[in-house]
């Protein structure tokens, strides 16, 4: 599978099917393996691209340089090798950012977004305040992979559990730096945004709570979808509702 030079990071990319170009942009406890209930879903009717963030699954970088704002043009470096003009990217949790940032950077690029359990960019009082405790929680639970998934999962689906924490140990694993990670942009700069753009929430996200996720719908102008039972990853844990909301969007944008 292809690998890509950008900005102090060797990128991996994975590029299946034909059509119309769909992109997945993990979470900070995935990689591109983490999509496997997606891409044979979408894989019929579009290009589906897959992606290690920098730093993460079998892309390199060094800790100091996984950040968030190179991941923009990270993104455009994927999309040049595969040859995609234009795509929609369906973003999780951290790879919130990607497609933010990518969509003010490089607007012609970007077709639409979906924003599962993520802000992106985005700053409210709300998210402030969920972002403060985040860091302490994860370090309390030994990781990310403690709270990306529901708390019932190990024993509602203990296999699909263990699936998650497999998946999540192909990372190098050294700590993220949530500064770098989680920057923000300014109201007016988000004002400039002009792709559609629609989020997923989910009512047991223990990571990013539902509420503090809606008070962002706002500044992105998106309508808000919201899954119940699960928690910070749907795509993962209700794969076929998040895929029929991904569906409904693509067929409403005419992509």
């Amino acid at each position: 599978m292809p690998i890509v030079t950008a900005n102090k990071a060797e990128l991996y990319y994975e590029a299946h099917g034909e059509g119309p170009a769909l992109v997945f942009a993990h979470g900070g406890g995935g990689n591109a393996a983490i999509w496997y209930q997606q891409v044979p879903h979408f894989v019929d009717r579009y290009r589906v691209i897959t992606f290690d963030h920098r730093g993460f699954g079998r892309s390199s970088a060094a800790a100091d340089d996984v950040r968030a704002d190179h991941f923009g043009d990270d993104m455009v470096r994927i999309l040049d090798d595969a040859s995609v003009e234009r795509a929609v990217i369906v973003a999780q949790s951290m790879g919130g950012w990607t497609a933010i940032l990518t969509a003010i950077a490089h607007p012609d690029r970007v077709a639409g977004v979906v924003m599962g359990n993520t802000p992106g960019p985005v700053m409210t009082p709300e998210i402030a305040e969920a972002r403060a405790s985040i860091e302490a929680r994860v370090t309390s639970l030994g990781g990310l992979a403690g709270l990306a998934v529901s708390a019932d999962l190990p024993e509602r689906d203990p296999a699909k559990a263990f699936l998650y924490a497999q998946i999540s140990g192909f990372n190098p694993g050294y700590p993220l730096d949530t500064e770098k990670l989680m920057v923000t942009v300014g109201d007016e700069v988000l004002a400039r945004l002009d792709v559609p753009i629609i989020m997923i929430v989910t009512d047991g996200d223990a990571l990013l709570p539902a509420p503090a996720l809606r008070s962002a719908a706002p500044a992105l102008n998106a309508k808000v979808y919201e899954i119940t039972g699960s928690g910070h990853s749907p795509y993962f844990e209700k794969p076929d509702e998040f895929n029929a909301i991904v569906d409904r969007f693509l067929v409403e944008t005419g992509w």
